[in-house]
């Protein structure tokens, strides 16, 4: 993660130490504040967001702006997408 931009209208990444297998459970959890020119690296197989900013609505929020590159030493394996409990593909697929 890059921060371009800081201050209390930014959101905070969290970052913790449970991954995609199934009997994993985050034990620990990371903050990182934003503050301009920070840069965040970890390992993206570890659960990671974004803590919603709950500014009051007097309060002017910048829009959060992000770019995802995923390095790898060998090209990963592609599977098929996991369903939602919908049936359909998740948010985010």
């Amino acid at each position: 993660v890059k921060f371009s931009a800081g201050g209390s209208s930014c959101s905070t990444t969290m970052v913790t130490d449970q991954n995609l297998e199934p009997q994993s459970r985050a034990k620990r959890a990371w903050l990182c504040e934003p503050k301009v020119n920070r840069a965040l690296l970890f390992n993206g197989s570890l659960l990671h967001g974004v803590i919603p900013n709950l500014a009051s609505a007097s309060e002017s929020q910048e829009p959060r702006t992000t770019l995802m590159l995923g390095l790898w030493g060998r090209q990963p394996s592609c599977s098929p997408p996991p369903e939602a409990p919908g049936g359909g593909l998740g948010p985010n697929m």
